[in-house]
């Protein structure tokens, strides 16, 4: 076999001189004894003897016959012909027919059988000098060990110095070498476990395979291990496909060849190689490791040139693998080329492949080393970065939330200013007894004061829109109406320019899907401009169209138009025509229009003809199957005023703003009020006066603002079911919902309208009457039964959440799938008390037990443990409801 043959020429002498042979995988040394220097030794000549050869089915012979003769030096009279190991049976005769042996070896003979058993000599032949000898080899090879099919050329004797220092130099340099290998190997096996890749895992299996096959191939530890020879052969042959598919697997995930073939890819990775495992066991080993040799060079030339285009890429890694494979693919050839007689036959070009094979290994492991430390330090590199990007986007973030607190702050000291500005201007024009100067005078402030409070919610839309707090709440509504209502109210501005605005619609009842508020925003923004920018004595034309999927809504005037260069930049932010007009604006309403109609999953185009004026039009997409019918459909127009009691209710009114509390009270006045400037005044109110009928209270406020009167208000068990109205110039939705979980009846936000105002204000107190009936009436409603049944699985739910400090009426309510009013009706008329009075009671009983029966060791764990975290108040509820301090029960208990 070839390979065999190879790798036994690397452990021959070292020096090749004269001398011819036909003789594969033999080496001589000389046994140990007075032997002259090297240059005295006589040539050896070698012939083989072809017949004998059994060549059957179970066992493979070769006979060889040796002729040499006497060494002129007559201390040179014994010697030593080194083997290879991988022969089952070699045997020595003085004839080919001598019945007995004369000396006998190999790796199936047992080491008490053979003539030489020490050492590195286990696997040789003794020699005796005459004047002229021959000696006849029997090479007896069993199954799966193949044959001698090549010559070996060129073989002389090594002193028996040079042979102990060929010795010394062989295990030093082997052990060496395997050492940095198992070195590397443990370096690669904590890399792997750090970083899993598959170079790295791939690199990991190429150096555990190479040790194995070092140590098999260079027969370095045949002093100490007994291996049969088929089994090494077999060990080898897989080892050395492993080896090989390592590498290639290695090859392409390091120079990324996935990259550029996918085909190459798979190729180099894919273990079709392994395949030729069985193939060692039904052919001459010959063929297996030819396919092996094929498909190495393959993968060696395909990685060469995707090397090259790899370098144009990544530069380090391309010169890293030209530098780690150099050296030992030249390595690789010095052996082949020593045994042609090309370069001298010497130790290193011998056993070249030892030091380039450890360099490789080394030079791979330092980079890849070092290439997840890069990587490491370029993942902390990038975390301080994010790092820093989320400290930004914090600090950007608390700049968003401070210009929203700004802008929603400035709403609040506008909102209210314009409301005190608007109402009263409202009332006067209504009378209807003034002079004409005067009333055009009130006109042009109550003109330019809408168009103020238009411009402030303009930009506190914007703020919500940035923020994404702007939500809108879509119902099928009839929009015919709500235009003719917004058409209505600018009549009068619309007189004053001598303009008139019609409407028409190709059905009297035309549904969308819309949040009426943005809608209402909308078309009062493109009606208001289409007014601003038409000719005097221009038309404004309204259509509303209804389609198979959709509902456009076109708003058309007769003025200035817009020039085609601004058209696809009239819907962005800030940005206005031409300031050299007349007319000038702020570059929002249009902006807003776009954004509204978006939230809509609808669109707005503009066709606009300098001079003779635009033509706007929104696009809402149908309501499907929609009913012409007053279903779901939210009215246009408030239903009038209805009187709720002849006597009048008391109102208390919680608001900061003097100018604002006196408008209220003048609006007010079929009401009976009293007024606070803050939520504390309000609870100092409360006491000394009858209880109000209902609370309207603003947010914002000094001392005590409108949350915290309200918290305040809802613990107190007389003044809890007082219904509240929240008028307040804060617009969040945030703000408004977290007032409602609170249990406020309504949230009214200024500017407002008187009207509406005082309708919700009855509305409340009607709610609230009916209330006060039904839970007077509620004893007679509910069943014994069914008290008996709910107030088990309240005392229950109590039970279990105890430790709750925060039980409310509102956990309650959401677990029994009720109303907080329904909930409080019931439980007063299961236990004649309010939710928070009867959770007091249960969690004061279940003290008192406590420390009757000593469960717990003090009073304060007993008050934790029942959701009671304020000691002191814990101590006086207790006292107050058993007539006794907590510790007078704990000192009874202890006697």
């Amino acid at each position: 076999m070839i390979r065999t043959l190879i790798l036994l020429f690397f452990l021959i002498a070292p020096t090749i001189v004269k001398g011819q042979t036909s003789l594969e995988v033999l080496s001589v040394s000389i046994h140990e004894g007075d032997i002259l220097p090297e240059d005295s030794l006589e040539d050896i000549k070698w012939e083989s003897l072809e017949a004998f050869n059994t060549m059957n089915s179970e066992v493979l012979v070769y006979w060889l016959r040796l002729k040499y003769k006497e060494s002129a030096n007559q201390n040179m009279r014994h010697g030593v012909l080194l083997l290879s190991r991988f022969f089952d049976k070699v045997e020595s005769y003085k004839t080919p027919y001598a019945s007995s042996a004369i000396s006998i070896t190999g790796r199936l003979v047992d080491n008490q059988d053979k003539t030489l058993t020490k050492g590195i000599y286990k696997s040789s032949l003794p020699l005796s000098f005459d004047k002229e000898n021959t000696l006849y080899i029997k090479l007896t090879n069993y199954p799966l060990v193949g044959s001698i099919s090549r010559s070996l050329d060129g073989m002389e004797y090594l002193s028996m110095r040079d042979f102990d220092i060929y010795a010394t130099k062989i295990h030093t340099i082997f052990t060496l070498a395997i050492g940095m290998e198992i070195i590397i190997f443990m370096i690669f096996l904590f890399l792997v476990y750090l970083k899993p890749s598959r170079e790295n895992i791939f690199y990991l299996l190429l150096i555990f395979v190479s040790v194995p096959l070092i140590i098999i191939r260079n027969q370095v530890f045949d002093s100490f291990f007994d291996l049969n020879s088929q089994l090494l052969s077999i060990l080898e042959f897989c080892l050395t496909i492993l080896v090989v598919y390592s590498f290639s697997a290695f090859s392409a995930h390091y120079i990324k060849v996935i990259e550029y073939s996918r085909f190459w890819y798979r190729f180099m990775t894919s273990p079709y190689i392994l395949l030729l495992i069985p193939a060692f066991f039904y052919f001459d080993k010959l063929y297996p490791y030819v396919l092996i040799a094929f498909y190495f060079i393959i993968t060696i030339i395909s990685a060469t040139v995707f090397l090259i285009k790899f370098r144009k890429k990544n530069l380090h890694r391309a010169n890293v693998y030209l530098l780690a494979i150099g050296p030992i693919t030249i390595a690789g050839v010095l052996p082949f080329l020593a045994a042609s007689k090309i370069i001298p036959a010497n130790f290193w070009t011998i056993n070249s492949m030892l030091i380039p094979l450890v360099f490789r290994d080394f030079v791979f492991m330092t980079d890849l080393v070092l290439g997840f430390f890069r990587d490491k330090s370029l993942i902390a590199i990038k975390e301080i970065e994010v790092l820093q990007l989320q400290e930004e986007k914090k600090q950007l973030k608390k700049i968003e939330e401070l210009k929203t607190t700004f802008f929603n702050n400035v709403s609040h000291e506008l909102r209210t200013p314009l409301t005190l500005l608007l109402g009263p201007l409202e009332s006067v024009l209504n009378n209807g007894k003034l002079n004409k100067d005067i009333e055009q005078q009130l006109k042009m402030s109550m003109k330019n004061g809408t168009y103020l409070l238009q411009l402030v919610n303009e930009i506190l839309d914007l703020s919500k829109l940035d923020h994404g707090q702007l939500t809108i709440t879509k119902k099928k509504q009839d929009i015919i109406p709500i235009l003719k209502g917004i058409i209505e109210s600018f009549k009068n501005y619309a007189t004053e320019n001598k303009q008139t605005i019609y409407i028409t619609h190709s059905s009297n009842q035309i549904y969308i899907d819309t949040d009426r508020d943005i809608f209402e925003k909308m078309i009062i923004n493109l009606i208001s401009n289409a007014i601003k920018y038409s000719k005097s004595t221009g038309d404004i034309h309204i259509t509303v169209k209804e389609y198979k999927h959709s509902v456009s809504i076109s708003v058309a005037d007769s003025g200035i138009g817009i020039a085609p260069a601004d058209i696809d930049n009239i819907f962005k932010r800030y940005y206005q025509v031409d300031r050299k007009r007349s007319v000038s604006g702020t570059g929002i309403g249009l902006a807003i229009v776009n954004e509204f109609i978006e939230l809509h999953n609808g669109n707005v185009t503009v066709q606009s003809t300098p001079g003779k004026g635009s033509v706007f039009e929104l696009s809402f997409p149908l309501v499907e199957d929609s009913v012409k019918s007053n279903t779901n459909i939210v009215p246009y127009a408030l239903n009038k005023q209805e009187p709720i009691d002849p006597n009048k209710p008391l109102i208390m009114i919680v608001e900061d703003n003097q100018d604002m509390r006196h408008y209220l009270e003048q609006h007010l006045n079929d009401y009976n009020l009293y007024q606070a400037a803050n939520g504390q005044e309000a609870l100092r109110l409360l006491k000394s006066i009858q209880k109000p009928d209902l609370i309207i209270t603003d947010y914002m406020m000094p001392v005590m603002d409108g949350v915290e009167f309200i918290k305040t208000l809802k613990l107190d068990e007389n003044f809890s079911m007082i219904p509240v109205i929240f008028l307040t110039a804060r617009t969040l939705q945030d703000d408004k919902i977290k007032v409602l979980h609170m249990g406020i009846d309504d949230y009214i936000i200024k500017p407002f309208d008187m009207k509406e105002l005082k309708l919700r204000i009855n509305i409340s107190l009607k709610k609230a009457l009916n209330q006060k009936k039904s839970m007077s009436e509620s004893i007679d409603t509910f069943s014994l039964p069914e008290i008996l049944q709910f107030k088990k699985k309240l005392d229950t739910y109590i039970i279990e959440n105890i430790s709750n400090p925060k039980l409310s009426n509102i956990d309650l309510a959401y677990h029994f799938s009720i109303s907080e009013r329904s909930l409080i009706r019931k439980i007063k008329s299961a236990t004649g008390q309010t939710p928070a009075a009867y959770i007091r009671e249960i969690r004061l009983q279940s003290a008192k037990r406590k420390i009757e029966y000593n469960e717990r060791t003090s009073i304060s764990e007993i008050a934790y443990e029942l959701g009671m975290n304020n000691l002191s108040h814990f101590t006086q509820a207790f006292k107050k409801r058993f007539g006794k301090l907590p510790s007078a029960y704990f000192r009874k208990s202890d006697e």
